[in-house]
């Protein structure tokens, strides 16, 4: 999951994005490159390195599955890949489907 400062929502990156690792910092995060292939113009302007805001990378705990999926459209074969990966029991996934309101 995906989350800045500036942004006010969360993203997603799709499976199968490769993280490739930098170096880890004295305040406790480490720092990750991804390579994105862009097709058409462009269309940005250029900042000072001083006007970088930082975008934060981290996993998605269970509570907060919910209003996640609520706000992030995913398709099946997404949310699966999603449990699995967070490795929940099927008592913890009939949780937050019986606390989802439509």
């Amino acid at each position: 999951m995906i989350e800045g400062q500036a942004q006010g929502s969360y993203s997603i990156l799709p499976q199968g994005t490769v993280l490739y690792y930098d170096r880890n910092w004295d305040e406790g995060h480490g720092t990750y490159h991804v390579y994105f292939h862009f097709k058409g113009e462009l269309k940005a302007t250029e900042v000072a390195a001083t006007g970088i805001d930082p975008i934060w990378l981290r996993t998605v705990e269970a509570e907060e599955l919910p209003k996640l999926l609520h706000s992030y459209p995913v398709s099946r074969s997404e949310l699966v890949s999603i449990l699995k990966a967070r490795q929940l029991s099927r008592l913890d996934v009939l949780e937050i489907l019986r606390g989802w309101e439509d």
